[in-house]
C-alpha cells in the first residue's frame, strides 16, 4: 500500500492517510479551535466529534480503539455555478469561519494526494466527500464499511456571503499505535491506497 503523503512542512496536519487527515482536522480545529474564544468569538459550533472506545467493527478487527463519530451541521458554504463546458454544475467553497485558526496547508514534499483547499474547513469538507466517494467503490471498500452515512448541501442564506449549508455524519475507525513507546490513538485507514 502506498500511503497518502500530505505536505507537512510547515503544515499542521501530519497524517499520511485520508482518514487520519479527517481525524486531525475534526479534532484539532473543529473541536479545539471552536472552543477558543479568540479564534471563535461568535461561538459557532459546526463540528462535533466524540470517541467511542468500546465500539467494535465485526468486519474490521484492525480498529482496536473504537471509532470517532463526527457530525458537521450547518457549515456555511458558498456555491458558484461553473462555466461551460459543465453548466449546471457548481463549485462548493467552505470559508474558514475561525479567526487565525493556525492551520497551514503545508509545503514541500512530493504528495501523492493533496486537497486543493487552503483552509481547514475546505479540506475537512473535501476529505469527507472523497471518503464517501471511496466507500461507494467496491474495489476501495471491500469490507463494505459505511463510514460516511450522510452528507448534503442545502440552500439557505446564513449571511450575505454564503448561500448554502453543509451537513455530514461520518465515523473514523481508530487503532492503538505506539509513538515513542507511548500508546496513542490514531485513525485507521480501511480505504487503503487511493
Amino acid at each position: 500500500m502506498t500511503n497518502i503523503t500530505l505536505p507537512t512542512t510547515p503544515g499542521t496536519v501530519t497524517s499520511t492517510t485520508l482518514e487520519g487527515m479527517i481525524f486531525q482536522l475534526a479534532w484539532n480545529f473543529g473541536i479545539n479551535a471552536e472552543k477558543d474564544l479568540i479564534k471563535n468569538p461568535n461561538q459557532v459550533s459546526y463540528v462535533t466529534a466524540g470517541i467511542e472506545p468500546e465500539f467494535t467493527y465485526e468486519n474490521y478487527p484492525a480498529a482496536t480503539a473504537g471509532r470517532m463519530v463526527i457530525e458537521v451541521t450547518g457549515i456555511p458554504i458558498i456555491t458558484v455555478a461553473s462555466a461551460p463546458p459543465y453548466p449546471g454544475r457548481s463549485i462548493a467553497t467552505v470559508p474558514d469561519y475561525l479567526i487565525g485558526s493556525g492551520f497551514l496547508p503545508g509545503s514541500g514534499g512530493t504528495p501523492t494526494f493533496l486537497l486543493a483547499g487552503t483552509n481547514w474547513c475546505q479540506q475537512l469538507w473535501d476529505g469527507i466527500l472523497l471518503l464517501h466517494r471511496l466507500q461507494i467503490q467496491p474495489a476501495k471498500n471491500p469490507l463494505g464499511l459505511n463510514l460516511v452515512s450522510r452528507w448534503s448541501i442545502e440552500s439557505g442564506i446564513t449571511n450575505s456571503v454564503t448561500n448554502a449549508i453543509g451537513n455530514a455524519s461520518l465515523e473514523i475507525p481508530l487503532l492503538f499505535t505506539a509513538i515513542g513507546g507511548f500508546p496513542t490513538i490514531s485513525a485507521a485507514a480501511p480505504m487503503g491506497n487511493l
